[in-house]
């Protein structure tokens, strides 16, 4: 496959995002906190890490494949920024084998009773963008974890996110309106022993997945659980790679 894709460059100009071509190195489950996402390095119990523990959480439980950074960084910029949708369905699948791994507090996922929502986008930022990259992460995730998909929730056009600082984005948004509603069509859902699996690409703030979680909540599912491709951890924060912690190598094959 790499001598295909070697000629198909070299000749065409064409080539397939770097995630068909090599493994991608998740983080291990000790690097982060499975209550809230945050980075850790092994710093957590049942109650949560110093980033979450005594507060109450939206979720019951965040899932993610790493830091924002490196290889994975790149990935996902790719994705939601130059048009390359082809990465959704590995990163998917990749986000789907970590749910697999029981990593999620409480009960392992039952397909039958599971259901992917992906955060959703404003029309206008799709439009301008030409890809819902939460939502083809989302059908992805569903498909790996052989469950349902809906699309739930919609987004007012609140305030671009990318370029703000850490500060701006916790005080920013739609002021004294509600960001997400449930979609009309869905208004009579009831999610009632049923686990939610909210995807977004990246945590920041929490802001937006916390208000998308909140929405959720009112269809009244048995728990929520978030999980996205990547956290931005605050300060520059890296789990260390040190000698005992395993990360977990997810292998790629294009679909």
């Amino acid at each position: 496959m790499r001598h295909l894709d070697s000629f198909l460059e070299r000749w065409f100009g064409w080539s397939r995002p770097p995630v068909y071509e090599e493994p991608v190195l998740a983080d291990s489950v000790l690097q982060w906190c499975p209550r809230c996402g945050a980075g850790c390095d092994g710093g957590h119990d049942e109650s949560g890490c110093g980033a979450c523990r005594g507060r109450s959480p939206v979720f019951d439980g965040v899932v993610r494949l790493g830091d924002h950074r490196g290889e994975l960084r790149t990935l996902i910029g790719g994705l939601k920024y130059r048009g390359h949708w082809e990465v959704a369905g590995p990163l998917g699948r990749m986000l789907a084998l970590r749910l697999e791994d029981g990593v999620v507090p409480g009960r392992l996922l039952d397909p039958r009773r599971t259901i992917v929502v992906p955060v959703p986008m404003p029309l206008f930022r799709r439009f301008v963008r030409g890809v819902d990259h939460a939502a083809l992460v989302a059908r992805a995730v569903s498909c790996g974890l052989g469950c349902g998909y809906r699309s739930l929730l919609r987004q007012r056009g609140g305030r671009r996110q990318v370029g703000l600082g850490r500060n701006e984005r916790i005080r920013g948004g739609t002021k004294g309106r509600r960001r997400f509603r449930v979609r009309r069509s869905q208004g009579g859902s009831n999610l009632n022993g049923y686990t939610v699996v909210l995807v977004d690409d990246v945590l920041t703030t929490g802001r937006t997945a916390r208000e998308a979680g909140r929405c959720l909540a009112g269809l009244r599912p048995s728990r929520i659980v978030l999980a996205v491709l990547a956290v931005a951890e605050p300060g520059g924060f890296r789990s260390a790679r040190s000698v005992g912690v395993k990360n977990r190598i997810y292998p790629l094959a294009a679909p």
